[in-house]
């Protein structure tokens, strides 16, 4: 498995939900030991030390990823796709880079407020 806890966090029903998973091996000990730490969670969630991250602080230039030029010719190989028949909707992006440090979590906060999406998430690697 990718994770073994979530904590996942419902903006519009503003409810935390635990997660986490229960091995089928030894159902019984793993459903107890799956409940523990949801426990463990739970009480860390409640008590923890409020965390205080440093501003972000760019180190280099935005820069997309793409340049305007081959982005273009992205669009227009989309097009063609879809006039082929062989997609009828496509979803192209240019993302931006920098360097930065800082909390990549205060900046994601920043984005979920400026641009929501049901489908946003910070997933730390």
């Amino acid at each position: 498995m990718l994770f073994d806890n979530v904590i996942a966090f419902d903006h519009y029903r503003q409810k935390i939900y635990l997660i986490t998973g229960v091995r089928s091996v030894d159902l019984e000990q793993s459903y107890e030991k799956a409940e523990a730490k949801l426990n463990e969670i739970e009480k860390l969630l409640k008590t923890g030390e409020k965390m205080e991250f440093p501003p972000i602080q760019l180190k280099t230039e935005i820069k997309p990823q793409f340049s305007e030029e081959k982005y273009e010719e992205m669009i227009e190989k989309a097009k063609h796709y879809i006039r082929e028949g062989d997609i009828f909707q496509v979803v192209l992006s240019n993302p931006m880079r920098a360097k930065a440090e800082g909390s990549l979590f205060d900046t994601y906060r920043v984005l979920r407020t400026h641009n929501p999406s049901p489908y946003m998430f910070y997933f730390p690697v």
